[in-house]
């Protein structure tokens, strides 16, 4: 009987995370410093996700996944504990990269300046002369910083590619993300999100036609569905970090162009109610139930 070999590269890439983590943070009473105990929970965490890994030839997957998780979690509580006396966010348990994020971009608003960006800025492009090029795995290469010498601002991606492929094949969408940030970049996610019937996220392509976000909603037919959805993306996020071990934040933007009518949430496809609904609920179950803080 063959029994498939037991992935642990993301435990592992999760014992790291915590361990420039627990390096990284400081404790105190000061703005930006962390309570008392915060690197001993760590360093506990660290510990019992270590004893699961060391015992993978007897663990299940399921429990490297749900180790794996933990730590992160473990990691998350840690971050969201930091002493800012003015966070600014809905979400007051936001991280401190999060908040310093949405701070300096009031700023730059306030004085009438502007980030550039671009949608898989370093994912793949055109050569000169008209060939495609690829992401090598290096993150390096862009349009944009081929024409002007830099790379943009603002680098977008979807959580399509999230959603539909195992967190372990993700590499170099996640390099790309983690290089971005390290240079400066700030990171943004747009999501094409497929219907759960149709697999499509045109509203001419239903077939046939239905309030696709009325039935996301608690209560719908597919309510479950959406949230088995935000599990994957919640598990995702808490897992990108930057090489000091934190969270990198976020500027989510699902639900997109919604004043327009070509996707099943658009003006005409759902009711006000509906989207206000449905974007509510989408920030609450990732802040209060999945513990996202980094968005």
């Amino acid at each position: 009987h063959y029994t498939a070999p037991v992935i642990t590269t993301l435990l592992s890439a999760a014992i790291s995370d915590a361990n420039n983590l627990a390096a990284y943070i400081h404790e105190g009473t000061d703005q930006g410093t962390f309570p008392a105990g915060s690197r001993e929970k760590l360093i506990a965490g660290i510990s019992a996700a270590q004893a699961v890994l060391n015992n993978s030839e007897l663990a299940t997957q399921s429990a490297i996944d749900m180790a794996t998780e933990q730590l992160y979690d473990v990691m998350t509580n840690v971050e969201k504990s930091v002493v800012l006396s003015d966070k600014g966010l809905i979400d007051m348990s936001a991280t401190k990269e999060t908040v310093f994020l949405y701070k300096n971009l009031q700023y730059l608003s306030a004085g009438s300046k502007y980030l550039f960006g671009m949608h898989d800025a370093t994912a793949y492009g055109i050569n000169q002369g008209g060939s495609s090029w690829y992401d090598d795995g290096s993150a390096t290469k862009s349009d944009v910083k081929q024409i002007t010498g830099s790379h943009p601002a603002v680098f977008s991606q979807d959580v399509y590619d999230i959603i539909e492929y195992e967190p372990t094949t993700l590499t170099n969408y996640r390099h790309r993300q983690t290089k971005a940030y390290q240079e400066g970049g700030v990171i943004t996610l747009v999501w094409h999100m497929d219907d759960p019937v149709n697999k499509t996220f045109y509203w001419d392509q239903l077939s046939p036609s239905y309030n696709v976000v009325a039935s996301l909603l608690p209560g719908g037919m597919h309510h479950e569905w959406y949230k088995a959805n935000l599990e994957k993306l919640a598990f995702y996020i808490k897992g990108l970090r930057s090489e000091n071990g934190t969270s990198i934040p976020v500027i989510f933007r699902p639900f997109h162009e919604h004043n327009g009518a070509w996707f099943w949430w658009g003006r005409t496809r759902c009711t006000t109610a509906e989207y206000n609904a449905i974007w509510k609920f989408t920030i609450e179950y990732l802040r209060d139930e999945r513990n996202v803080h980094s968005f």
